[in-house]
């Protein structure tokens, strides 16, 4: 058997199971690791978790980074969206640490005409938009719920940043697809997104709302520092490729039939 495991978010933010989740992931997990010939993972991040709350062994572990998402050709039908704009993509859950992004946009005192667009849906929603409220920011930090992928491509396209606060994560999709249509990225000082990014992104420290303040006012203020992110972006998109990935996937499915 071999195993594909993306990340174990699930054992350090449970909450982000059902009860019945909770109870049978770390079960489950265990079981398979125990079982598989290989586990594939996508980042040496997700390896080294692994490793160390010992559920696979090294000589287990194929690491396979994946690529840029495909997202269908850009909408002639845009979404009315004020600009400038900071962009965040992703499940809203207490991980992705929306809190942080929030608290960091409330403090951005260089570029008040500046908004925060929110794309995508989860518990944590209405938490987050009575946060906005509480911070005064809620007339300009829209929450769009889930957006059709023929759209993605012009949110990402016009936005000045997107911005990956996350605490825990597999790997860092949303990166990529941001780094593919020449927009300058944020991220946590997270491995996983580290690992994506690989030094083609601002990093700051997920804990620290002053920090991320600081880059969101660098980014939206200079251009110069934004054509050199988006230069970086489009290189480290180059790097990668669903091609090693699907080799380097079959090596693995070869090595445990061998």
């Amino acid at each position: 058997m071999v195993v594909s495991i993306h990340d174990v978010i699930p054992l350090d933010f449970p909450e982000s199971l059902s009860a019945t989740g909770r109870r049978l992931y770390p079960v489950i997990l265990r079981r398979a690791c125990g079982r598989a010939a290989y586990v594939i993972v996508p980042s040496t991040a997700t390896r080294d978790e692994l490793l160390q709350r010992g559920l696979a062994t090294e000589g287990q572990i194929v690491v396979t980074p994946y690529a840029t998402p495909h997202l269908p050709p850009e909408s002639s039908q845009s979404l009315a969206i004020a600009e400038p704009y900071v962009l965040f993509v992703g499940s809203l859950r207490a991980h992705k640490n929306v809190v942080i992004l929030l608290q960091a946009f409330a403090q951005l005192k260089s570029d008040r005409s500046a908004h925060l667009i929110v794309v995508g849906d989860g518990p944590d929603r209405k938490d987050l938009q009575r946060l906005a409220v509480e911070l005064r920011i809620d007339p300009r930090v829209q929450f769009l719920g889930r957006v059709a992928d023929s759209s993605m491509a012009s949110l990402y396209r016009r936005a000045s940043a997107v911005v990956a606060p996350s605490l825990a994560e597999g790997f860092g999709f949303t990166v990529l697809e941001a780094m593919a249509h020449g927009t300058p990225v944020i991220i946590s000082a997270t491995r996983a997104l580290q690992e994506t990014a690989h030094g083609a992104a601002l990093e700051f420290d997920p804990t620290r709302a002053e920090e991320l303040t600081l880059l969101l006012g660098q980014v939206c203020e200079d251009e110069g520092l934004r054509q050199k992110l988006r230069s970086r972006g489009l290189r480290r998109v180059d790097d990668l490729s669903w091609e090693r990935t699907a080799a380097a996937t079959e090596e693995a499915y070869t090595a445990a039939l061998s």
